[in-house]
């Protein structure tokens, strides 16, 4: 990972929302998302990966499991998995919005290919996840990972696609600061020879891949 960066001198919930995937996007938003902050397609199912450690309120997905459609209160997404949806209902019921599910039921605490697997298998638990499968670039990554026998070229793409990542945004020398605690800026007296962490941009769009 190169080093150097400083963070921004200015913090902003209402910075993230613009900058950050939501959860009902389509893969041609997700697309469009990435690409103004110069990441590709490619980037996207990569750093999607992610998703293989971490966990979701139901709140990000209930959509998908109940009034899917304005007509009947019991429909769930169809492009979901039937026996996942069961299994999904119970652990989130109508109106939970904050019961935390694995990202990747089975393996969520490893970093593997358990994620392509389940996106895949029309398991992918957000909508964001499953929307991976509807453009020909991304779906050929999931299909590729979810078929290999192992984690090699994920390992080495996710970390070419983490240090374009990291690249959004970049400050250097006096143009921001570098940051004691990485959610908050400086007081006037922080020094600035705290260890250098990563530009504010690349800390808020990474933040979204492991817990929602």
């Amino acid at each position: 990972m190169p080093t150097g960066r400083q963070d921004g001198n200015r913090s902003s919930a209402a910075d993230v929302a613009p900058n950050t995937p939501k959860p009902g996007a389509n893969v041609t938003d997700l697309i469009a998302l990435f690409a103004r902050f110069n990441l590709t397609a490619k980037d996207l199912a990569v750093l999607s990966g992610a998703h293989t450690i971490g966990k979701a309120h139901c709140s990000a997905f209930s959509p998908r499991l109940y009034n899917f459609t304005t007509t009947n209160s019991n429909a769930s997404d169809p492009t979901l998995d039937a026996n996942y949806t069961g299994t999904l209902r119970g652990q989130c019921r109508a109106g939970d919005l904050a019961t935390l599910v694995d990202l990747d039921p089975g393996s969520g605490t490893t970093f593997d290919l358990g994620y392509y697997r389940d996106v895949a298998a029309s398991r992918g638990l957000l909508s964001t996840d499953a929307a991976l499968l509807l453009d020909g670039d991304t779906r050929a990554y999931v299909m590729r990972q979810a078929n290999a026998t192992a984690p090699d070229e994920f390992f080495a793409d996710f970390a070419a696609s983490f240090v374009n990542m990291s690249k959004i945004g970049v400050l250097t020398h006096h143009k921001g600061e570098v940051r004691r605690q990485c959610s908050a800026v400086n007081p006037p007296s922080a020094s600035s020879l705290a260890p250098v962490t990563m530009s504010a941009h690349a800390v808020l769009l990474a933040s979204c891949f492991v817990s929602i």
